[in-house]
């Protein structure tokens, strides 16, 4: 049988009300009762300020004041109506969850909840439950003293609680490698940091969450800009070796992390390969400078240099060899590193830190003699 969480029936958020009482609710009910309830009490802080940027983008669509191209007066006596109102429109928010019924199942065999099922598939390895909740051992450590937690001991979570760990990640989560995902012939072991990592989210505080959430709200943009849309309401799920979707609202700025708003930023590149067909050399340096024979420097955007790592790699799983791209990335480190074909030195990620292993025999031989053991 199929495991079944669907976040917005089952009480996963810890709330307090008027009371001052201690209640968990759903997503539906949390809006439902907003105007009962006083804050939300969720036990790891970056999860609470994520949450209030997932209940604020649902607030704008039950609410109708994320609509763009409304006049700004207009916008504002809308949101005066609903103050008046003192809560949010029940019939509303249950036409909502209807109308994505599924979409917040945490386990959902097609579309889990802010999460990619296609990773089953295209992921030889997984990291284990020691990833996502933050605090665990994980990689090569091993037993430490101060937890129980280590490789070979993966403590499963409550599903509540994996829910607020996902939102961490969602959000917060550290740049570095992470499992190796290949598609097609493409692999990357590389993750960017989440929108919020080294910034600040903001929020204000009213009586009730009800004014809490309406006072957190501005009017969007006037020019219509599409559909704005958070990742659990997107048609299909986007293409993994594709740019990352435009955000088109303020609903996408405050769900979707990895964004672009046009272009993106420039930023250094270096390519290191064996050698290559004269068909590829000269994509790579119609875009790059060739210093030395293989080595390619430039500065490029992120559309242009994934569509050169793509041709690259596509390039050698046919006629063999090694690549080597290193990019910057606003990480801890300042760069990542990416790796194609018959590469003796794998990136490997210790605690968010990307370091470099190298085969044991390496060490002891020439690096022309066979690699059998690690």
């Amino acid at each position: 049988m199929t495991p079944s969480f669907d976040l917005a029936i089952q009480p996963w958020i810890p709330v307090i009300d008027k009371d001052g009482k201690p209640r968990r609710m759903g997503l539906q009910d949390v809006l439902v009762h907003a105007h009962d309830l006083t804050e939300l009490d969720l036990p790891l802080p970056p999860a609470e300020a994520a949450l209030w940027r997932v209940l604020s983008a649902i607030a704008y669509e039950i609410t109708g004041l994320g609509e763009s191209g409304v006049d700004p007066d207009e916008w504002r006596s809308r949101q005066e109506r609903l103050v008046r109102d003192g809560r949010f429109d029940e019939a509303e928010i249950k036409k909502y969850f209807v109308g994505y019924s599924g979409r917040f199942d945490l386990f959902h065999p097609e579309r889990p909840w802010l999460q990619d099922p296609r990773l089953r598939q295209q992921c030889a390895e997984t990291a284990g439950i020691n990833k996502l909740v933050l605090g665990r051992p994980v990689g090569v450590n091993g037993p430490t003293w101060w937890t129980r937690h280590h490789q070979g001991r993966q403590q499963p979570v409550p599903a509540a609680e994996g829910a607020w760990w996902l939102l961490v990640h969602w959000y917060y989560g550290a740049a570095g490698r992470c499992s190796t995902r290949k598609v097609g012939s493409v692999s990357s072991a590389s993750r960017t940091a989440g929108p919020l990592r080294g910034r600040m989210s903001y929020h204000p505080k009213g009586d009730t969450l009800f004014v809490s959430l309406l006072a957190s709200m501005v009017p969007p943009p006037q020019r219509e800009q599409g559909e704005d849309r958070c990742p659990w309401e997107w048609s299909n799920l986007p293409d993994p070796l594709s740019p990352p979707p435009l955000v088109r609202g303020v609903r996408g700025a405050l769900t979707t992390p990895l964004t672009r708003t046009g272009d993106a930023v420039s930023g250094l590149c270096v390519i290191a390969t064996s050698t290559v067909t004269d068909g590829t050399r000269g994509a790579l340096t119609r875009w790059l400078l060739e210093p030395k024979a293989g080595v390619y420097v430039g500065t490029l955007t992120r559309r242009v240099r994934e569509s050169l790592w793509r041709g690259l790699c596509q390039s050698i799983s046919a006629q063999g060899g090694w690549a080597v791209l290193v990019y910057s990335s606003a990480n801890e480190q300042g760069f990542e590193i990416d790796t194609f074909g018959e590469y003796r030195r794998v990136p490997i990620d210790f605690d968010g830190l990307t370091l470099i292993a190298w085969p044991r025999q390496a060490l002891e031989t020439d690096e022309t003699t066979e690699i059998t053991e690690w």
